[in-house]
């Protein structure tokens, strides 16, 4: 059961919240994706410093489900120092700032949702914290290694990048190293699933590096195509509140350029009718310069995230592919 709480300049004390500076209609999605995010946190502590009186701020909670969190309302200016000081800012562990200008970075997200009605149900996942999310993972036993060996070597995690010398790289060279402290970026359901399984030697030794090409994405007029995802600056405001790291990683997943987001045929990569193991589809991927991180299955219209790599799949035609990688214009 949520607890709410209204101070007025009396200094919190104790850190380790997160802070969310101002009030709009914003942060009450905000709020609801970070009561998902917080099912597994012990006494998670949220609390709000705006110049909305802390009435109006307990009103518009009241008849949400708040889980367990507990929620401190504080009345002043998020631009004060000294009211920044009373929320402890400096003790908390994630800052959310409503005034954020993230316009860009939806342009790109709702340009990429309206490719394609398999690829919106992608990304509005990705950006939940339902389902499938994004995590970084330092992997010794992958120092040295390949990009490549990477992507095989986890059964339940889906890579599509890696932080090399302190700089996220989206889907690089199937053929680039991975020095001493990188860190792989991976699509799993929690952290706890990026579990290193070994790679996967039978399905590296098919890498053919001589298919690599740059393929046509996906695209299939829709419905929504003009709709923007719903709560998208709530979503990313509260993705990166949980992880600043992520804003880097979603600029390039979305780029308007380079590697981002998008469908591909499954045609391209495994043949229609045949069942295939996903590690062959993943390694066809790789070979062909794409990282693959999901299936639509053009029949039921369902899209898997991070399908694990041991499953065996029969493609069909019209089905597709969600994959990480450059796109032909």
């Amino acid at each position: 059961m949520a607890s709410i709480r209204k101070f007025s300049n009396r200094a919190l004390k104790r850190g380790g919240h997160t802070l969310i500076l101002g009030w709009s209609p914003v942060a009450i999605e905000v709020i609801k994706e970070l009561t998902i995010a917080n099912e597994n946190v012990r006494k998670p502590r949220i609390v709000v410093l705006s110049q909305t009186a802390p009435a109006e701020v307990e009103s518009a909670l009241a008849g949400l489900d708040l889980g367990r969190q507990k929620f401190q309302i504080i009345q002043g200016d998020p631009t004060s120092a000294k009211d920044l000081e009373v929320a402890n800012a400096a003790g908390a562990k994630s800052i959310i700032d409503l005034s954020s200008k993230l316009e860009y970075l939806e342009d790109l997200i709702n340009a990429h949702a309206a490719q394609h009605p398999a690829l919106r149900v992608a990304i509005e996942e990705i950006l939940s914290f339902e389902g499938e999310e994004i995590y970084f993972n330092e992997l010794p036993a992958l120092f040295g290694k390949t990009y490549a060996d990477a992507v095989l070597a986890f059964n339940t995690a889906s890579v599509i990048g890696a932080v090399i010398d302190g700089e996220p790289v989206i889907n690089p060279a199937a053929d680039q190293a991975l020095p001493h402290g990188s860190q792989i970026i991976a699509l799993a359901e929690d952290d706890d699933q990026v579990i290193y399984t070994g790679i996967r030697e039978d399905a590296l030794a098919k890498l053919d590096l001589s298919q690599a090409q740059v393929l046509p994405a996906l695209v299939q007029k829709h419905t929504d195509a003009t709709v923007p995802v719903a709560n998208l600056q709530a979503k990313l405001l509260a993705q990166i509140s949980e992880n600043s790291d992520l804003l880097s990683v979603f600029d390039g997943l979305f780029a308007a350029q380079g590697a981002s987001i998008g469908l591909l045929p499954v045609a391209n990569f495994a043949p229609v009718g045949q069942a295939i193991e996903l590690a062959d589809v993943a390694v066809a991927g790789i070979s062909k310069g794409y990282s693959v991180i999901g299936y639509f299955d053009a029949a039921s219209g369902g899209v898997a995230l991070n399908p694990p790599k041991n499953a065996r799949i029969t493609p069909a035609a019209g089905d597709a592919l969600v994959v990480v990688g450059t796109f032909a214009a």
